[in-house]
């Protein structure tokens, strides 16, 4: 989901640019400067709102992912973790998850790191011996091929 973008709808957006403008002008700055600070003032607000915006931190996770959590592991290890146990290649789980081949061996290191594990297969294991997947995870749910 992506977070809302900075807009004029800003309570605020219009009264900074005003009061910019305003100050600038009382200053003794002559209108045709005044005015166009203003107006780049108002867009270091929205997009500095916009990028703050982007930044927010996100919501607590519920459920299987919840206690992933507690192995420490991050939001895009929990969603590595069920491509894993599948037994995917690192192209697949790369294609499927939108980053690089390179960025899913780290990830894949890293979950090995946190749970003390050696390879995927461990990884696997200790996922079911713990109760962390569900059939689903593993390609074994409504939805899978028969």
């Amino acid at each position: 989901m992506r977070p809302a973008a900075a807009h004029l709808a800003d309570p605020l957006a219009i009264p900074i640019a005003l009061l910019a403008t305003a100050g600038l002008w009382l200053l003794g700055q002559p209108w045709w400067l005044a005015v166009p600070a203003g107006i780049v003032v108002l867009g270091v607000h929205l997009g500095s709102a916009a990028w703050f915006a982007k930044r927010r931190p996100a919501p607590p996770v519920e459920g299987v992912a919840a206690d992933w959590q507690k192995f420490g592991l991050t939001r895009k290890e929990i969603e590595v973790v069920p491509l894993v146990a599948r037994g995917l290649p690192y192209k697949q789980i790369a294609r499927m998850t939108f980053n690089s081949e390179r960025t899913i061996e780290n990830h894949v290191d890293h979950i090995k790191k946190k749970l003390d594990v050696h390879s995927r297969a461990e990884i696997t294991a200790f996922a079911m011996r713990h109760q962390l997947l569900s059939p689903a995870d593993l390609g074994g749910g409504p939805d899978s091929p028969k």
